[in-house]
């Protein structure tokens, strides 16, 4: 997900675009610490040739950068303006789940924002939103042309394009005669880590389009993600309209599915309930840890999901998502060492037992 600064934790900020095709940039955080970015590209209209000075009326004392923010950036421009329109709520932050609760609506207002967006090697996306801050203008150095209006933004949907195949090349072609090659074909171990990474890639991809846009840009999302397959008349239904036909034609299996849970799923539901979660602590090891063990009893029901049900698993998926466990079992093993050193044994022997299904589902193959 894109590095997102809390406008709380800035005192104040410049954004300089005297240049052309070249944007200054400097943020001053609450802490002391200063970030400063060149970068290649323009701003919208609103602000080419000129600089923009922020400054918040109350920061946040204790408001403090990024950790994982370099103070030294340079990159690609994406959008940067003064003019977004967003939606404030009326009333206090607190009062909020209030109003939810009680199915109230939320009143609010529309405000012109800061938007301010760069791409860059050391952090990705990185993005300032923003509608507190204090604002001053200056005069233009040059003036933006409705040419250089249209390139400015369409430099930055090249820019955003580009950041998004560094997350996950998508290649319709390609993946089309791949699956067409190998349809035929049930896929080993191997294969199935090869489509789960490829799944988790297009996630990442899913999920920065979706932060940038929101849910709602229905045609923005499938632009990016580029889902320009067109269903063909008979394709929509077709699987329920098959499905129905069998139905009435006695060809479904009427017996009831039998579900089966492997041990595994037994054990690492009682380590987690073992693991007290410690409600007044959130920041604290122990929380840490409990939240590692219930990632790990997240993945092992998922790849434990198809041998619950289906009458022939698919060994090879089962293999692949079992070793995805071990990393997560890893990572609880390390919280453990430091929160809870007597969950440490059962998490290695829940690591053990993984990895002899893993041997059992090999030589099954």
């Amino acid at each position: 997900m894109a590095l997102r600064l809390e406008e709380n934790s800035i005192v104040s900020a410049e954004i300089c675009n005297r240049k052309k095709k070249h944007v200054e940039v400097a943020i001053h955080f609450a802490d002391g610490s200063t970030m400063r970015a060149e970068l290649r590209g323009n701003p919208h209209r609103d602000l080419a040739g000129r600089t923009l000075t922020l400054r918040h009326p109350s920061p946040d004392p204790k408001g403090m950068r990024p950790a994982a923010l370099h103070l030294n950036q340079s990159g690609l421009t994406g959008d940067i303006t003064a003019a977004l329109k967003v939606k404030i709520p009326l009333i206090p932050i607190d009062e909020i789940g209030e109003f939810h609760a009680a199915k109230k609506e939320i009143p609010t207002t529309w405000k012109n924002a800061v938007y301010l967006e760069w791409y860059s090697a050391s952090n990705g996306r990185v993005v300032l939103e923003a509608s507190e801050f204090d604002l001053r203008i200056s005069e233009p150095a040059w003036e933006m042309s409705d040419v250089e209006d249209k390139a400015a933004r369409e430099a930055a949907a090249e820019a955003l394009s580009e950041f998004l195949d560094g997350l996950c090349v998508i290649d319709r072609k390609k993946e089309g005669a791949d699956a067409s090659e190998e349809a035929d074909e049930p896929m080993n171990e191997f294969e199935w880590e090869k489509f789960l990474r490829r799944s988790d890639d297009l996630s990442n991809r899913y999920s920065e389009v979706v932060d940038k846009f929101g849910f709602e840009d229905e045609e923005t999302i499938a632009h990016y993600m580029k889902w320009d397959h067109e269903v063909e008349p008979n394709d929509e239904g077709e699987f329920w309209r098959d499905a129905a036909e069998d139905a009435e034609l006695g060809e479904l299996d009427d017996e009831p599915l039998v579900r089966r849970r492997h041990p595994l799923q037994g054990q690492v539901r009682q380590l987690l309930d073992s693991v007290e979660y410690p409600q007044e602590e959130p920041d604290s090891p122990l929380a840490s840890l409990w939240s590692a063990v219930a990632t790990v009893s997240a993945k092992l029901a998922g790849a434990l999901s198809s041998d619950e049900c289906d009458p022939e698993p698919d060994a090879g998926f089962t293999i692949a998502q079992l070793k995805r466990c071990l990393t997560h079992i890893d990572t609880a093993v390390g919280e453990a060492q430091t929160a809870s050193p007597t969950h440490v044994q059962p998490l290695l022997q829940m690591r053990e037992a993984v990895i002899n299904l893993q041997t059992e589902l090999r030589k099954s193959i």
